[in-house]
C-alpha cells in the first residue's frame, strides 16, 4: 500500500496517530488558537446542557473576534464521549438548523495558556477517542458493530443489543487520526453509509495524485480478531443508514436478518 499507507497501519497498531504531529494526508493540523481540551472534564466544570434543554454560551476559537465567536443552541441530541472507565471527555452534538441542515459539533472543555476555562467547539486530541468506550470495555466479548455517526451507533446499539456498536467523531474523514487500538482481538462488523464517502471511509480511496488512502478495513484488520464488511444495497436512498432502518420500524429481527444477507467475507488486506 505504499509508505504512508504502511505508517498510517503500524500507528493504529500502536495505539498513536499522526507522528510528531505531521498529518500524513490533509496538510496541516489547524491550532485552535491555543485552547486545548482538558480530559477527563473536571468536576467543576458547568454543565453544557442547561434544564431547559439550551446549551450555555460556547465559544468557538476559529470565529474569536466575529459576530459568531460566541454561540447556544438547543441540540436535537446530545452525545457524550466518556473513557473506557466512564469519566466524560466531551460531547458531539447535533444541532438542526432552520433551513434543515444538521451540524454536529464536538464541544471540549477547554483552558488557554492564560489559564482561562470554557466550553469550546474544538476537537478531541489526537488520537481521537471512540464512542462508547465504556460499553465497550464493559462487554469485551460482544461482536462491534462499526458505523457512522453518533445517532446511527445510538440506534444501531438499539437494534442490536447482543452487539456493542461504535463510531468516531469528526466525520467521514476523520478517521485517519482515530484510536483503534480498543478494537483489538474484538470480532469487528462495519457497516458503511449507503454513500460514496461513507464506503470510501471504511474500504479506503485513491488520492488526487493516484496513491492509495488506507480505509478503516486496512487500520482496523492488523489488530481485530476478524473484520468483515456489510454493503447497503445500491438501491437504498442516498447517505442510508442503520438510523433510517430503524426509522422504518426494524426491530432486531429485521436488522440481524439484513446484516445476515450483506454480511460479506472475513476482509485481508
Amino acid at each position: 500500500m505504499g509508505f504512508l499507507g504502511a505508517v498510517h497501519r503500524l500507528c493504529n497498531w500502536a495505539g498513536i496517530a499522526d507522528p510528531v504531529g505531521v498529518d500524513l494526508d490533509l496538510g496541516r493540523q489547524d491550532p485552535e488558537n491555543g485552547w486545548r481540551p482538558i480530559l477527563p472534564i473536571p468536576s467543576d466544570a458547568p454543565p453544557l446542557i442547561r434544564g431547559g434543554g439550551a446549551s450555555v454560551q460556547i465559544f468557538n476559537p476559529k470565529r474569536a473576534g466575529e459576530r459568531w465567536e460566541w454561540s447556544s443552541w438547543r441540540p436535537a441530541l446530545v452525545h457524550p464521549y466518556r473513557s473506557a472507565d466512564g469519566e466524560p471527555l466531551g460531547y458531539v452534538l447535533r444541532v438542526m438548523t432552520k433551513d434543515g441542515k444538521k451540524f454536529t459539533p464536538t464541544v471540549t472543555f477547554c483552558e488557554n495558556a492564560a489559564g482561562d476555562r470554557r466550553w469550546c467547539i474544538v476537537p478531541f486530541a489526537r488520537p481521537l477517542p471512540l464512542y462508547g468506550l465504556e460499553r465497550l470495555a464493559a462487554r469485551p466479548a460482544a461482536t462491534v458493530v462499526l458505523v457512522e455517526g453518533e445517532k446511527t451507533a445510538e440506534a444501531a446499539q438499539r437494534l442490536l443489543p447482543s452487539m456493542v456498536a461504535t463510531t468516531w467523531p469528526g466525520g467521514s474523514k476523520a478517521y485517519r487520526h482515530v484510536d483503534f487500538s480498543p478494537l483489538r482481538s474484538r470480532r469487528v462488523i462495519c457497516v458503511p453509509d449507503a454513500d460514496p464517502p461513507g464506503r470510501d471511509a471504511f474500504c479506503g480511496r485513491r488520492s488526487q495524485d493516484g496513491k492509495r488512502v488506507p480505509g478503516i478495513l486496512d487500520l482496523v484488520t492488523d489488530i481485530a480478531a476478524r473484520v468483515r464488511l456489510v454493503e447497503p444495497e445500491t438501491t437504498l436512498p442516498e447517505g442510508w443508514d442503520l438510523a433510517d432502518g430503524e426509522a422504518e420500524g426494524w426491530d432486531t429481527a429485521q436488522a440481524l436478518a439484513w446484516l445476515g444477507k450483506r454480511l460479506g467475507p472475513r476482509h485481508a488486506v
